[in-house]
């Protein structure tokens, strides 16, 4: 682009931080739109497939993402301090640009965040999305005010397993997203005895207690031995068989006595289910921990 007849100066802490902000910001900035194009394309786009590339791949996905999480920060300020060094050599003898103007900026700006929405909608929609828990009715697994990743890309509108921590939609609002265990696949007959232990295909499913616990926690198995932490608070009332439909599963909320699942609305359908809830990422404390 044409050059307008005047000079300034560049600063490179500005260079550095609108590149950190907005990739692609500083090199217009210091005269190197291809560069700047490029970076917009590669930064808000490549990055949300990193993030897939684990997923797609099958690595433990909390390491997987923060593997490329990081592999995107350093490139971000390898190209801030190039954008910083191309301002500092530029001094106060640069050569204003037409699009060296406030509405190139901010016209810029506006591109990146729609490409970056874009890509990180269809991401969300389709490989890996984060949630977190607004009650306790997942508990001891899930507490209250966690946020854990759920996996789409291998998982959604797919038959789970016995076990599996799903994310769905709600039956009778699909505007709201439920979290819940799946203890019932199709064809499986769901029964619960007066202490609330499942009785799955008239096979009941062993319990322990937790030790160091609350009494009203429990160990439950599944028949394939997958187990983990539920609890169960009095007073739990015997269920009658639920024989799961085709096509549908059966879901159970960990604290048994406090969530709303499909001993309240039903089985739920496969094709409402969204992914699969993999692991706990905040707080700290609690990162890693599994579901």
């Amino acid at each position: 682009m044409s050059e307008t007849g005047l000079t300034a100066s560049r600063s490179p802490l500005f260079a550095f931080v609108a590149t950190v902000l907005v990739p692609g910001l500083g090199h217009l900035y210091v005269g190197s739109p291809r560069l700047a194009l490029a970076m917009l394309l590669t930064l808000s786009v490549v990055v949300q497939l990193l993030l897939v590339v684990p997923v797609a791949l099958g690595v433990p996905t909390l390491w997987g993402t923060g593997l490329a999480l990081c592999m995107a920060l350093g490139f971000k300020f390898a190209l801030a301090f190039d954008a910083a060094r191309r301002a500092r050599r530029h001094g106060d003898a640069y050569p204003l640009r037409t699009y060296n103007r406030a509405g190139a900026y901010l016209g810029f700006i506006a591109a990146s965040m729609v490409l970056g929405g874009v890509a990180n909608a269809l991401r969300a929609e389709y490989a890996l999305e984060t949630y977190s828990t607004p009650s306790g009715t997942m508990q001891p697994g899930l507490r209250e005010g966690d946020h854990f990743v759920v996996t789409k890309l291998h998982e959604r509108a797919r038959v789970p397993a016995r076990g599996d921590v799903i994310a769905f939609l709600y039956p009778d609002d699909p505007s709201q997203t439920f979290v819940k265990r799946v203890v019932g696949l199709p064809g499986d007959s769901v029964a619960e005895a007066e202490d609330g232990a499942l009785i799955v295909n008239g096979t009941r499913w062993s319990r322990r207690p937790c030790e160091g616990e609350t009494p009203t926690c429990w160990f439950e198995t599944t028949p394939d031995g997958r187990e983990y932490a539920i609890h169960v608070t009095a007073p739990v009332a015997a269920r009658a068989a639920t024989v799961v439909p085709a096509d549908h599963v059966y879901v159970r909320g960990d604290h048994r006595g406090l969530s709303h699942d499909s001993a309240h609305f039903g089985p739920v359908p496969v094709a409402m289910i969204r992914g699969k809830a993999q692991a706990v990422f905040w707080p700290l404390e609690r990162f890693g921990t599994p579901l």
